[in-house]
């Protein structure tokens, strides 16, 4: 996965802010220039694009130039974060900023400051270096600076102000585990309004979702009225923010997880584990099924679970190779699984059918 494609998932997914938030409108402005910086990071996806690496594979499946790219995004949101957790909202004149200690900051951000500096300085914000109370040249000389912005009055007291109020996350419930990231997002909802963050409150409809469908918004939409009202399916959905950066929505039947969604830029993945029997039954019908139920047959067989010696859980049936057992391999893929990209109202009607007769 390219930087262009990580920055555009985070892209479409940062919050717009539509002034009814909070009890402070005085910092309305503040706020609509939070969520406009946001954008013009992610926007700024070429900046990122520096790597001397080698584009080789590495072992988590990421080209290494991409991941080296992924993290100079990743790392610059970081930086902005924790300057703005850690620093104390001061005065200048009328001016406002942060003031930092550089000690502290160091604690918490691990990495070189160089190249995040110069984006956000790219991005409006400047710095000011002191040592022992007297202003420095650089930040090596320093051990206090401030960081300022010319891009609206207001920007830095909203953000102080949202890392203030913003509720500790929880990695295991909440749709998003990363506190940097999901400080990205500017979700004005779940902090100013404290909204639940809660994957099972989360609605596969999110306007944040259905933005990273894209052009697939109208079939996801259908998709996601299917499970729920026709089959009465409940959902989990949250952020994988890693470096295949998706939305993950799942689909419950009696808290046992049916079918789950990989959702990133225009892409809607799925991956729906199968019965025994119902794997049977594909195979018998799929001359009669769409291209991603017969693509999947071709995959069926052994998944390198280690549970048997041999394949010899393995049957022929009717040509094609089945796993008779129940079982996953490292990544968690079944034996019997269809997966793949839908792309039409066709392949989701089938997937729905298949799914409705395992329940």
């Amino acid at each position: 996965m390219s930087i262009m494609q990580q920055a555009m998932f985070w892209l479409k997914n940062v919050n717009d802010y539509k002034g009814e938030y909070g009890d402070s409108p005085a910092l309305d402005d503040g706020y609509l220039a939070f969520s406009d910086l946001m954008k013009a990071i992610y926007r700024d996806y070429q900046s990122y694009e520096i790597s001397t690496s080698e584009k080789v594979r590495t072992k988590i499946g990421i080209m290494a130039d991409d991941l080296e790219n992924y993290h100079n995004m990743t790392n610059t949101v970081d930086c902005l974060y924790l300057m703005v957790v850690l620093g104390i909202l001061s005065e200048e004149g009328s001016v406002s900023f942060l003031e930092i200690e550089k000690a502290v900051f160091k604690k918490a951000f691990k990495g070189s400051v160089t190249f995040p500096f110069q984006i956000l300085e790219n991005h409006g914000f400047y710095f000011k270096y002191l040592k022992n109370g007297n202003v420095t040249s650089a930040y090596k000389n320093c051990d206090k600076f401030y960081l300022f912005s010319d891009l609206n009055a207001e920007l830095i007291p909203a953000l102080k102000l949202m890392s203030n109020v913003s509720p500790a996350l929880d990695a295991k419930d909440d749709y998003i585990g990363k506190e940097n990231m999901f400080f990205s997002l500017s979700d004005f909802e779940s902090i100013l309004l404290k909204r639940s963050r809660k994957q099972t409150d989360i609605s596969p409809l999110k306007q944040a979702i259905m933005n990273t469908t894209g052009d697939k918004g109208g079939l996801w939409r259908s998709i996601a009225d299917s499970f729920i009202n026709n089959l009465g399916l409940t959902t989990r959905a949250y952020i994988n923010p890693y470096v295949f950066p998706n939305w993950t929505v799942k689909f419950i039947y009696k808290k046992k997880t049916i079918i789950t969604f990989n959702i990133s830029v225009d892409i809607i993945g799925v991956s729906l584990p199968l019965s025994y029997e119902m794997a049977k039954n594909v195979i018998v019908n799929k001359e009669n099924l769409p291209d991603i139920v017969r693509k999947s047959v071709e995959n069926f067989g052994c998944m390198g679970c280690n549970k048997c010696l041999s394949q010899n859980g393995i049957e022929i049936f009717k040509g094609v190779p089945l796993c008779g057992r129940e079982a996953s391999n490292s990544l968690g893929e079944s034996p019997r699984s269809i997966r793949g990209n839908i792309v039409s109202q066709e392949e989701a009607r089938a997937i729905c059918d298949i799914t409705k007769g395992m329940i």
